[in-house]
């Protein structure tokens, strides 16, 4: 489920951007690609060659991105791994996407200067300030103006307002990824573990361990299914189940159990019931008769 979320999330990006780069394509009054040309000269056999060509190399980039993102399937037992692939899918496609349009603005502005295109003194010619993917200009006091490719409006980098709203966005971003990949990792490789001390009954587990006494145990059985149920606070992916959850039949649980490999050890409690079991069907025989004795 995650990783189709995840598809369908580069999909809606993919075209998006193709979309998005499409508006370098149509003329903005005087103006291809981000670069400003006469009028008469939009039309231009050497213009259109260098759009065309942009065309075809963004449609390939996204096209390729996009073939990309189906190996995520492949990842869906493991969140923390897909999170990962997915946050560098992502900053490599714009990456790349950046790097096509910059190698097309500069080869534009090079045939603009090379045939002297300029519609006002080359000194004042606000093209430049765009060559770098971005708009950075040290005269501009603005901290904002509006895109040449693309809606809406983009920030001045050479401002320093403009560098922190575009910096801390993208810093927090990648906080963000690195802390639920590296918690994600976590729950994905390490073990849920029983095990008892006297009377003390101890599971280990990723942020959701727990432990009870002996005497708080009214029944121990082994199940074949997994009830189905709602998770109430915990984790839930292709491989486990771990946490609080609300489960048919049995109501308020505590799951900590690697799906598909049945027996699951039940345990009914004073005020709850809790399943678990092994990686392997001799670890899973194990706990059990630890909790029989």
């Amino acid at each position: 489920m995650v990783s189709l979320i995840f598809i369908f999330c580069s999909i809606v990006i993919g075209v998006s951007l193709y979309f998005n780069n499409g508006t370098a394509l149509k003329p903005n009054k005087n103006m291809l690609l981000g670069v400003t040309l006469p009028y008469n000269m939009l039309d231009n056999i050497d213009v259109i060659n260098i759009i065309n060509k942009y065309k075809k190399s963004y449609v390939k980039l996204i096209l390729t991105a996009l073939i990309f993102s189906i190996s995520m399937i492949f990842m869906e037992r493991y969140p923390s791994i897909t999170l990962i692939y997915m946050f560098l899918w992502v900053g490599l496609l714009f990456y790349f996407n950046n790097k096509l349009y910059v190698k097309y603005f500069k080869e534009l502005y090079s045939l603009k200067e090379k045939n002297n295109w300029f519609i006002i003194d080359k000194n004042y010619d606000g093209d430049r300030y765009w060559e770098k993917g971005y708009y950075y200009n040290p005269e501009d006091k603005r901290t904002s103006v509006e895109k040449r490719i693309g809606y809406g409006y983009t920030y001045n980098l050479a401002t320093k307002k403009g560098k922190w709203l575009t910096i801390v966005p993208i810093v927090s971003a990648i906080i963000l990824v690195l802390g639920l990949s590296i918690m994600f990792f976590i729950f994905d490789f390490s073990d849920f573990k029983l095990s008892i001390n006297g009377s003390k009954v101890k599971i280990s587990a990723p942020l959701y361990g727990y432990s009870f006494n002996t005497e708080d145990i009214e029944e121990v059985t082994k199940i074949t299914f997994l009830p189905k149920g709602m998770r109430v606070n915990g984790v839930g992916t292709a491989r486990y189940n771990l946490g609080n959850f609300s489960l048919n039949v049995y109501g308020k649980s505590k799951l900590y159990v690697y799906k598909d490999n049945p027996p699951y050890i039940l345990i009914k409690l004073k005020d709850k019931y809790l399943v678990i079991n092994g990686k392997t069907k001799e670890v899973t025989e194990e706990y059990y008769n630890m909790l029989k004795k």
